[in-house]
């Protein structure tokens, strides 16, 4: 049951962002519960996390929050939560 709870929101990773802003606190409610598959979420969510973290150490924060909105006929659009993508890895790892 759990892996197949991963598979379906491994898929959840892919929606529009309130989706996934709902998913991110899927993750951190399924490590409170089931502690043993925060691992595997974790590992699951780490790939996702990378394409908005920078390993360059000249960039403070490094974070590449340009990814994380676009702007479209002049219009502000939310792209990635990630205050709570970064809240859900944080979980996940404790």
């Amino acid at each position: 049951v759990g892996h197949d709870l991963l598979g379906f929101l491994r898929k959840g990773l892919k929606q529009q962002y309130s989706l996934r802003k709902m998913l991110y606190t899927g993750f951190a409610e399924l490590a409170r519960l089931k502690p043993a598959l925060s691992n595997q979420a974790f590992e699951m969510l780490l790939p996702h996390f990378h394409g908005f973290y920078e390993q360059d150490k000249d960039l403070q924060p490094p974070l590449r929050i340009e990814k994380c909105s676009s702007v479209v006929a002049s219009r502000f659009r939310p792209v990635e939560p990630l205050h709570s993508l970064v809240f859900c890895v944080q979980n996940l790892t404790r």
